[in-house]
Parts: structure tokens; sequence; C-alpha cells
């Protein structure tokens, strides 16, 4: 009877995560895909190719570090295989406001806004500069997405992916597991 609650909850969460951005629900949804995958099969073969292919493809990035940004990244690009552009964005969005915020303070719309500020688009030139450029270009990409702007599938699709590179590029040269410069750009970014 476990085997078969913990396979609904994981089903679930996998239709949750694969309708919505919650950067903790798609945590979630691949911690319960290890467990199902760890205690076996569920009787069911389609059900288990579903587990196994989740598990196969996310699991080696859970808990990677402490953020989960590269698990996050990998979703990114997963959305981007399944032509979900827009997933993809706001993904990256989320992935991005979540490195800036404090986790207890629930400020992601002051984040948000103080990102995109002039401040911090025109007059910063610190430490983050790259940081905040590449925000705010996925931010353009996301909202031609969304809005139906101008968006060029060859065009744009490729600056998606090379934005999702060069932002993951950064965080691992300089973010990753360097909490001194994450504490940084989050009172950086607080200071707009």
């Amino acid at each position: 009877m476990t085997v078969i609650k913990d396979v609904k909850i994981a089903l679930e969460r996998l239709c949750t995560a694969v309708d919505t951005n919650n950067l903790s629900e798609l945590r979630d949804m691949v911690a319960n895909c290890k467990k199902i995958k760890e205690k076996g099969s569920t009787g069911n073969h389609v059900i288990d190719f579903i587990f196994d292919e989740i598990y196969d493809r996310f699991c080696e990035y859970l808990d990677q570090d402490e953020n989960n940004i590269a698990l996050y990244v990998e979703f990114a690009y997963w959305h981007i295989e399944k032509n979900r552009y827009i997933a993809a964005a706001i993904t990256m969005i989320e992935t991005m406001i979540k490195l800036c915020s404090n986790e207890d303070s629930g400020n992601t719309d002051t984040i948000r806004a103080k990102l995109r500020s002039n401040a911090a688009i025109k007059r910063y030139s610190g430490e983050h500069e790259d940081f905040i450029k590449y925000y705010n270009e996925l931010r353009l990409l996301r909202n031609k997405l969304c809005h139906a702007g101008d968006w060029n599938r060859e065009v744009d699709l490729k600056k998606l992916k090379k934005c999702i590179e060069n932002f993951f590029e950064l965080y691992k040269k300089k973010y990753f597991n360097k909490n001194d410069m994450q504490n940084d750009l989050r009172m950086t970014v607080n200071r707009f």
C-alpha cells in the first residue's frame, strides 16, 4: 500500500511540476521519483518508465549544490527540448530571483522590480553586472513569449539557450558554493 501511495503522490507532483515553475515543486518531484526508483517497480511499466526517465535525467543534479541551481537549469533545458519555451524562461527567471532573495523574506516581487530598475540596468557596473544583464535579457525573452511579442523562433530560441548557458557558466564560476558572493549579490540587489 505504501508504494501505491508514494506513486500516487509522485504522479501528482509530476503533473503539478510540469505545469508549474515553482522551483521547490520541481525539486520535490525529482526527490519523489528517486524514492520510487529506490523502492523498485511500481508494478506498472509505463509509470516505471516515466519515473526512470525523470530519475536518469535529473537525479544527478539533486542536492548538487545548496541552491539547486544546476537542477533548475537542467529543468529549463528540458522545457526547451519539449518546446515549452515560456516554461524554460520562467524557470530561469525564478532561479535567478531565488539566488537574489532571502529564503524567508518572500520578497520576490521586490527583487524583480529591483533587478529591472534603471539603477540595476544603467548605473550599476559592479561585481554583479553580468548577473543583472542576463536576468534582464531573459526577462525580455520571457516577455516576448508570454505577451505575444515578436518572437522569432530561430533567433530568439538561440538567444534563450545562450542566455541560460551564460548564466549557468557565470553561476559556476562566481556563485557556486561561494556564500560570500551570494550574500553580496543579495545585499547589492536589495540596495537598489
